[in-house]
């Protein structure tokens, strides 16, 4: 058996790359409809914005070849192709800088966790291009493979591959300044490979090393000047400056950095522990983090080898370099998908140093046995998981199609086929108990983006641009485009007329208006009701149930709040919780929609035989889009046709 393994190990690397890349994006290349929500009417319909943002090499793609003139299948399965690419140029690099010690098991481990690795998907479905990430990772490997040939050689020689590394390094960072952690994984994982090797010409000699590093930092400072400049060139090209977008992600608190970040690597230690149990992708990362940090200290203990120690070590802190740069422990996970790379290599470097480690052949024999298994095993749940996510995310696709699709039927129905009178749409619409979109990177297309601000719930941008995708062409109320005073009174008038509408998908969910038709999706952020005080009481606290709960708030004119509130000895299934703001002087009564939150710890409080997990509620809201003046807190509750405003002591001046 191990001599046919051994003959045939460069025919097993192809198949079993070939192997778990269909496993893992066989699903997804097959659904055409697959990873062209998010991705579509994000950032790529946001035209030019991508050059505020300093990822302008998407906008280099988009000029030289439109990729959404071709179907999304083709798409996809570039992006599988060009990831193919990286796994396979890296492990040549690996290779050929241990002189063979980085075997072709160890590189077959190394392709196929790496192709399989969970976090890859998010690049499928949250992404402007889905061949971005491997094309640039593609780009840093050759450059790579160009500074090694530059150290090898002299002369003209060198400094024709010098330029050669520059220039791949340069239009990697085009593409966005993160690419460095994924430079930076791979330059580690040469250098590991060079200690594997006692015969390699890197093997403990300090000299070569700090030369071969010096050489790469000159290069990184090169390329990111060359990219610098060349983002500031697009910049001007395409008339926007810098948006500020990846500064949000600072969160150091610089009165005392240090406590930042302790906090953040806290944080992230907590969540990927906790992670462990449900998140496959945490917990190939972890097991692969604890078995090379032992196997490779281990290594470089027995060989007196300072360096293999100094390098796996520092290889073992990579993972962390964008939160402790950062200080942010709510980075999006699309940052870390070079952790596939890493994790890929790290699962593969510590099979080759627990076989260096044995001297035995019989457990060198058995030693790859296992291996072989747990990288079955490995490859089988991390593509069990990607494709799970991939259909959700086409049964997220399919549900928003169908949805529209019931829309445009009624508004039909309403004005005519031809639809050209001004759509409007205000909420948020309730996901679908059928799809898991908590699993899945993104939402709803009805939903994205709609809970940020009252202005991103009524643009409604990417609904209107999925409808367009499908062939149907919504025009905007020509108020989306006033300013100051002029929007404040259509804002006004909007969430007034949004109190007369039923939620989709209720009969009476849109009427049409001298302006405009306006559909509600769901409870807008919030309503505004044209009634006194007790009229508005007498509307909706119209319940004379027991009513039980709690209720805090905190803010200067940020109001933040949250609690729970439910109608006693019933459940609390399908109840509705939101925030009032009453107004003794007019005829203006607010109501906030609240996030639901559940509660499975009031069921032990009551301790009645009923279910109140669904009474918790939570809530953060900015009162600038609020009219001046005094109001008095309470709280909202409805189930079915009965409601209860339980009245707080809280009042907030708004001016």
């Amino acid at each position: 058996m191990s001599t046919f393994l051994q003959k045939n190990s460069k025919k097993i690397f192809w198949v079993s790359i070939i192997t778990a890349a269909l496993l893992s994006y066989g699903f997804l290349i097959s659904q055409v409809s697959i990873g062209i929500d998010d991705e579509a009417y994000g950032n790529y319909f946001g035209n030019n914005s991508l050059a505020a943002q300093g990822m302008v090499g998407y906008i280099l793609i988009r000029f030289l070849a439109d990729i959404y003139k071709f179907t999304p299948v083709w798409r996809e399965t570039l992006g599988v192709l060009v990831f193919i690419g990286v796994v396979v140029l890296l492990t040549h690099l690996l290779r050929n800088s241990s002189n063979g010690r980085f075997s072709t098991a160890a590189a077959t481990v190394s392709a196929t966790v790496t192709l399989s690795f969970p976090l890859l998907a998010e690049r499928f479905l949250f992404s402007e291009c889905v061949f971005s990430t491997p094309f640039q990772w593609l780009l840093c490997a050759s450059g790579l493979g160009c500074l090694l040939a530059a150290h090898r050689e002299r002369g003209r020689r060198r400094v024709g591959w010098l330029l050669g590394a520059v220039a791949a390094l340069s239009v990697a960072m085009l593409f966005e300044k993160t690419v460095v952690a994924a430079c930076m994984t791979m330059a580690f994982q040469i250098a590991i490979v060079t200690q594997m090797n006692p015969e390699g010409p890197y093997y403990q000699k300090c000299a070569k090393l700090f030369q071969l590093l010096a050489m790469l930092l000159a290069t990184f400072a090169a390329g990111y000047v060359l990219s610098s400049v060349g983002t500031s060139l697009l910049r001007m090209f395409v008339g926007v400056s810098d948006s500020g977008y990846v500064d949000r992600y600072m969160k150091y608190d610089w009165s005392s950095p240090l406590m930042s970040l302790a906090w953040t690597l806290k944080t992230v230690a907590e969540r990927l522990l906790s992670g462990f149990q449900t998140n496959e992708a945490f917990r190939t990362f972890l097991i692969a983090l604890v078995l090379f940090f032992a196997a490779g200290i281990a290594l470089a203990v027995q060989r007196k080898n300072p360096w293999l120690g100094l390098c796996a070590a520092a290889y073992c802190v990579l993972p962390f370099a964008p939160y402790i740069v950062t200080a942010n422990p709510d980075l999006p996970t699309r940052i870390l998908d070079y952790w596939a790379l890493w994790t890929g290599f790290a699962a593969a470097a510590a099979f080759a140093f627990l076989h260096a480690l044995v001297k035995s052949p019989r457990t060198q024999t058995v030693l790859g046995y296992a291996a072989m298994f747990l990288c079955v095993l490995c490859v089988l749940r991390q593509s069990y998981a990607m494709t799970q996510l991939f259909y959700v995310d086409y049964r997220k696709y399919e549900q928003d199609v169908n949805r529209m699709q019931q829309i445009v039927n009624d508004l039909q129905l309403e004005v005519g086929a031809e639809l050209d009178k001004p759509v409007l749409f205000i909420g948020c619409m309730s996901e679908s108990e059928y799809v898991l979109t908590d699993e899945v990177a993104g939402s709803s297309i009805f939903g994205w983006d709609r809970k940020w601000s009252p202005e991103s719930e009524l643009s409604s941008g990417r609904i209107y641009d999925f409808f367009a995708q499908h062939g149907y062409t919504l025009r905007s109320p020509a108020g989306l485009a006033a300013t100051g005073e002029a929007y404040r009174e259509f804002q006004e008038t909007v969430r007034i007329r949004a109190t007369e509408l039923s939620n989709w998908p209720e009969n009476g969910y849109l009427r049409e208006y001298p302006e405009y038709i306006l559909v509600r999706l769901g409870p807008p952020l919030y309503e505004i009701y044209t009634l006194s005080r007790d009229e508005f009481l007498e509307k909706f606290d119209d319940s004379t149930a027991s009513v039980e709960g709690d209720f805090w708030c905190e803010g200067d004119n940020s109001m933040v709040c949250g609690g729970w509130y439910a109608f006693l000895g019933e459940n609390s299934w399908g109840a509705n919780l939101s925030l009032v703001l009453l107004n003794e002087e007019e005829d203006c009564q607010y109501v906030v929609a609240a996030t639901q939150v559940d509660r499975a710890d009031i069921n032990e409080y009551l301790d009645d035989g009923y279910d109140y997990t669904q009474s918790g509620f939570s809530m953060s809201f900015n009162l600038s889009g609020i009219t001046p003046g005094n109001y008095q807190l309470g709280v909202l509750l409805q189930n079915g046709q009965r409601s209860r405003v339980i009245l707080q002591n809280n009042a907030y001046c708004v001016w």
